[in-house]
């Protein structure tokens, strides 16, 4: 399948829906790392980003609501739906590959997880075709970056990097 069969128009709706997804997949990857690894440091870690990405799940289902409510149109987002999905299950299938991770693997994962192409194109195809959102969009964007910015660190920190 090419990159132009995969990105088809969606009802902003069912992308919100797949955002939420994401976000809460997310959230429990990481509160899950934060169960099963050792590392005081990167238990709290884990445990302050898990918190983090339930709040951007509650911020997306805000914006559902509102979506829900309202009387407008909104026009097709343009997005690779299978794409997404396949964002959303790789925490599931990194934790059925790594039933224990070490440190490593699970910052790596992470990191590529924040920095996932998936999330970026959904959100800048959602702000093009609803600019309304963009300040959701944004946010949650910005959100990412500091979490890849804050695994980093401590991968470096760590000689992890």
């Amino acid at each position: 399948m090419t990159d132009v069969e995969r990105v088809k128009p969606m009802d902003l709706r069912l992308v919100l829906d797949l955002l939420a997804e994401v976000e809460l997949a997310m959230a429990r990857l990481y509160e899950w790392l934060a169960t099963v690894i050792e590392d005081a440091e990167a238990k709290e870690l884990f445990a302050q980003l898990a918190r983090e990405e339930y709040g951007h799940r509650d911020l997306v289902a805000f914006q559902q609501q509102l979506v829900n409510k309202s009387r407008a149109v909104f026009p097709p987002v343009a997005v690779g739906a299978p794409v997404l999905r396949e964002a959303i299950s790789a925490a599931a299938v990194f934790r059925q590959n790594h039933p224990r991770p070490t440190l490593t693997q699970a910052i790596g994962f992470a990191l590529r997880a924040e920095g996932g192409a998936a999330e970026q194109h959904y959100r800048t195809a959602i702000v093009e075709a609803s600019p309304s959102l963009a300040k959701l969009v944004n946010a949650l964007g910005r959100a990412d970056d500091e979490h890849g910015a804050r695994l980093r660190s401590f991968a470096e920190r760590r000689g992890l990097a």
